[in-house]
């Protein structure tokens, strides 16, 4: 198949989505979604690195953003925050999973599809140190 092939099937498909999966600086982050623009994508999938920048790159070029967050406990708090800090993001992408237990004394309420950000200090959750030291291995 020819680069031209897939080029022309591309333009064909009327909700194009692209998800590349290496950490870009914005400047190349901007090149290739420049590169993609002529396919009219409805998500483009970029990681930007330093995260900090998305947030600029998407008021520059108003263009909305979703951060996604690999991880439970502090890592999905912390970018759930990003997330209610940034006018150009609505939602935050996330890896679902029922864990055994939380590393929260009281886990953050999601109710509908929607995470309701604690209003305590720092992340606003406190972390429960006996989940920890149940799970704690030792090598």
């Amino acid at each position: 198949m020819k680069i031209s092939d897939v080029q022309a099937h591309l333009l064909a498909i009327p909700m194009k989505e692209v998800d590349f999966p290496s950490a870009w600086a914005p400047e190349k982050a901007l090149e290739k979604a420049r590169q993609f623009a002529p396919y009219d994508l409805h998500w483009l999938e970029e990681p930007i690195w330093p995260p900090e920048d998305f947030a600029i790159l998407a008021e520059t070029y108003n263009v909305n953003v979703a951060p996604h967050s690999p991880y439970f406990g502090p890592g999905l708090l912390a970018t759930a925050h990003l997330v209610a800090a940034t006018p150009s993001a609505e939602w935050v992408e996330y890896y679902y999973a029922n864990l055994e237990a939380s590393i929260f004394q009281q886990p953050p309420k999601l109710e509908k599809g929607h995470i309701f950000l604690p209003e305590g200090p720092g992340l606003g959750l406190e972390i429960d140190p006996s989940v920890l030291q149940h799970y704690l291995v030792v090598s």
